[in-house]
């Protein structure tokens, strides 16, 4: 096994340039120290602390990075961060904010998944596929603006929204991709055309 070091709730490579997970001591209050450049798959999965603070020294993050961790608030993603991970946030029914940095250029399949909290998604430009489950089960989420990057929109993308009553999407491609939102006949929805956008709102 390779060897590690344990300090303030977090164990890292012994280089501590590595964080594999915070342990059960509850020590871990929510700050990584700044010079930690890579944290392991899920690291914080099931932790219980409410805010978390990644400073800009990480560079790469792990899959299931926060997954259930259900008491989880506000994460504060590095600023040099440009690649998010697969599931990274995936049940975190409290999450309700997260400060993203503009490079991310990607969303990862179930990112948001089971995030029931979560009213408002940081979208950034550049972002060119919704992938399955990615918005899955955000159940507070009320109005979704896609930016005209968006080319596609994969399974499951938004299942279970179930208070989603506004959807702003390029017209550029509503009529090939309309069957992904078969959710969306069991809401009552109107359907307008603007220049360039389809509107989806409740009547």
């Amino acid at each position: 096994m390779e060897a590690t070091i344990t300090k303030n709730g977090l164990v890292y490579s012994v280089d501590m340039k590595t964080i594999y997970y915070a342990d059960d001591s509850g020590e871990f209050k929510g700050t990584i120290p700044n010079g930690v450049e890579r944290i392991e798959d899920e690291a914080f999965s099931c932790c219980a602390v409410e805010k978390i603070y990644i400073p800009d020294s990480v560079t790469s993050v792990g899959s299931n990075l926060f997954e259930n961790a259900t008491s989880l608030k506000s994460v504060r993603l590095p600023s040099g961060l440009k690649k998010l991970s697969p599931y990274m946030f995936a049940g975190c029914s409290s999450l309700e904010q997260i400060e993203m940095p503009f490079e991310i250029e990607s969303f990862e399949e179930g990112l948001f998944a089971g995030c029931s909290s979560l009213k408002e998604i940081p979208f950034r430009a550049g972002i060119k596929e919704l992938p399955n489950y990615v918005f899955s089960g955000c159940s507070q989420l009320r109005s979704l603006i896609l930016t005209d990057t968006i080319e596609k929109i994969c399974e499951g993308a938004v299942s279970d929204c179930e208070n989603l009553t506004t959807l702003v999407l390029p017209c550029a491609f509503f009529n090939s991709t309309v069957m992904v939102f078969s959710f969306l006949s069991r809401m009552s929805l109107t359907f307008t055309l603007s220049p360039g956008r389809c509107l989806a709102s409740s009547s």
